[in-house]
């Protein structure tokens, strides 16, 4: 649930701090997104970042930028206010997917595969309600540290297409 939250913060939509940041102020990139991915709410997951430089700028320089912005989340966390606004839009997000029969038995088959219970979706909910911003400062200090990233550039072959 911690890096759904660091998800919404840093990525999602165009108030995300890194898109802000990246695309807009510094115009550094065309595009940004992450992904918090599976098992993440339940054990240690993976958290991706993605991202087109725009020319000149280099994977290096958007790299170095997305760090900046992990940095400021580690070392300041996250607002009262990006809490509330992405605790409202995880509810909301939850919410919509249980309006159809179909989106409803996704969630419960999910919960169910994931934690052994399809009523932890009450609970997800609640812990969701729960989160303070000092666990956010603190989960990006426990996980975004050097020793538990890998980093791939994908760049254009010299001379090639």
């Amino acid at each position: 649930m911690l890096f759904d939250v660091m998800e919404q913060v840093l990525c999602q939509g165009r108030t995300a701090r890194l898109y802000k940041s990246i695309v807009d102020e510094q115009k550094l990139a065309s595009a940004i997104d992450c992904y918090a991915s599976l098992p993440a709410a339940r054990l240690d997951g993976l958290f991706s970042f993605y991202a087109i430089p725009l020319a000149p700028h280099t994977n290096q320089e958007v790299f170095d930028a997305i760090l900046a912005e992990i940095e400021k989340i580690k070392k300041d966390g996250i607002t009262n206010e990006e809490l509330e606004k992405v605790k409202h839009q995880i509810d909301a997000d939850m919410v919509y997917s249980l309006e159809s029969n179909m989106g409803l038995a996704s969630m419960l088959s999910f919960f169910e595969s994931l934690t052994g219970d399809w009523q932890y979706i009450y609970q997800l909910r609640d812990r969701m309600h729960n989160i303070k911003s000092d666990e956010i400062k603190r989960v990006a200090n426990q996980y975004f540290v050097p020793e538990r990233r890998s980093s791939v550039f994908m760049e254009k072959k010299k001379g090639g297409v």
